[in-house]
């Protein structure tokens, strides 16, 4: 905790809502019984990933009340943090502000250094012969900035920028690494998630980070299954157990899981299973 007193990245939005006073209501209201909702939760992740994680969660009750992902880094020393204290901060300073469990994300990018064997461009760059013709291919050594690795801890449009800088004087195997890490916070317990992804830099930029945040997610709700008990669909159940009194069969259950999912519905509305 104490090394994350350091960080100085910010979010403009929730930096609003620690001086509303309308937050304070806001983030107390009741989740929405009437959608499946039980339970109110707030998260931290980039923007277009959030609707992964209203969909997944949403089955076990989980209803978000927002997400800040509007976050800047306020330092230098921020960009060079590790992902894992990036997204504790931000989990952290959103419980903080609202009261509520927190998931929050961060996800690095980096590009390999090419390969000792791969730094000579073998391009077609000749060598002048006499009288200005043309003699044998001269290899040239690569710029030390196609050659060089990269890490960004942040994903952002300069993904984009670096992929489509380096592409002319990479393999298009040269490799290219996404890796997500997931956080959640509730004021006592804190659990860490990892999504990865390794790319061919042909096929590189920054929309391939839906793929180790969806798998980092779904890690999450692993995680929250065993460590907070959530239950599937647990609306679903309580539903039937009122309409049946209390009382289920296995059979009833069986029959439930099967309409849901392999019914079909045929044109004169009758429910083929």
């Amino acid at each position: 905790v104490q090394s994350l007193s350091s960080i100085a990245i910010t979010s403009p939005r929730l930096e609003n809502a620690a001086v509303n006073p309308k937050a304070e209501a806001f983030f107390k209201r009741p989740p929405d019984e009437l959608q499946g909702f039980d339970t109110m939760w707030v998260a931290a992740i980039d923007d277009p990933c959030i609707q992964n994680l209203y969909g997944i969660f949403s089955n076990y009750g989980i209803q978000f009340a927002d997400n800040f992902g509007d976050w800047e880094d306020g330092t230098e020393e921020d960009s060079q943090r590790s992902i894992e204290d990036i997204a504790s901060y931000k989990a952290r300073k959103v419980f903080q502000v609202t009261g509520l469990p927190c998931i929050a994300s961060r996800t690095s990018f980096e590009v390999e250094p090419i390969r000792p064997e791969d730094m000579v461009d073998k391009s077609d760059s000749r060598v002048p012969g006499p009288g200005g013709k043309k003699g044998k291919n001269q290899s040239q050594t690569k710029s030390p900035r196609a050659v060089t690795g990269y890490r960004f801890n942040n994903i952002g449009e300069h993904v984009d920028r670096i992929v489509q800088s380096l592409l002319p004087f990479s393999e298009p195997t040269r490799v290219t690494r996404f890796r997500s890490c997931v956080c959640f916070y509730d004021g006592e317990i804190e659990m860490f998630e990892y999504g990865e992804l390794d790319c061919d830099i042909y096929f590189s930029g920054s929309a391939r980070t839906f793929i180790p945040m969806s798998s980092a997610i779904n890690s999450m709700l692993k995680s929250c299954e065993l460590a907070l008990d959530l239950q599937y669909q647990k609306w679903l159940f309580s539903k039937v157990n009122t309409a049946t009194g209390g009382y289920s069969s296995d059979a009833g259950i069986k029959l439930r899981d099967r309409v849901l999912k392999e019914a079909k519905v045929l044109p004169n509305d009758i429910i083929d299973v």
